[in-house]
């Protein structure tokens, strides 16, 4: 779904489709370094793949969030579960399962996102004699490649500030246990 987002955008697995004005947006002057450009020009050819990378764990936390939101605006349950008001903080009970299901979703959207990275590959290797083959396949190489290693160090970023956000939240209620 990324690279949906990537081609709605306008954005090409080619080289001259390269927006080189997304450098200099926002800045005056000359710069020192070629190291902002180079940034913004990244974010913003792989904003896709960023954008879903850094929405993830929403797909674990959005279960609960949409049961609390139930909860409140249906009949109180017959049955008196109360698991469902207590919303993503559920997940704080059993933090083991939580880091087991974050851990298997990263890993999950790495390996599909290097299974596409090897598809491109083989079909680089497939039609390297191919006319085309600086114009179509080797620039969707480069970019695949450089998608798998932006989705790579988002998703270990990402990875390491939801675990730090648990650990947080889990030292609050430990802290709001012991006033109690």
């Amino acid at each position: 779904m990324s690279w949906y987002f990537f081609y709605t955008t306008g954005h090409q697995a080619t080289v001259p489709a390269i927006r080189w004005d997304a450098a200099f947006n926002g800045f005056h002057g000359d710069f020192n370094n070629n190291l902002i450009p180079a940034l913004l020009i990244h974010h913003n050819t792989l904003a896709s793949q960023i954008l879903f990378t850094v929405m993830l764990p929403l797909l674990i936390f959005w279960p609960y969030s949409e049961g609390t939101m139930t909860y409140l605006f249906s009949q109180p349950d017959p049955t008196g579960n109360e698991s469902m008001m207590k919303g993503e903080v559920a997940l704080n009970e059993n933090r083991k399962i939580l880091h087991i299901k974050l851990f298997k979703l990263f890993n999950a959207y790495i390996l599909l996102n290097g299974i596409k990275l090897l598809s491109c590959v083989c079909c680089a290797a497939l039609h390297r004699r191919h006319l085309m083959v600086w114009k179509i396949f080797a620039p969707r190489f480069v970019y695949e490649g450089a998608s798998f290693l932006t989705v790579t160090a988002y998703s270990i970023i990402m990875y390491l500030f939801v675990l730090r956000i648990d650990s947080a939240l889990t030292r609050w209620v430990t802290k709001l246990e012991k006033e109690t």
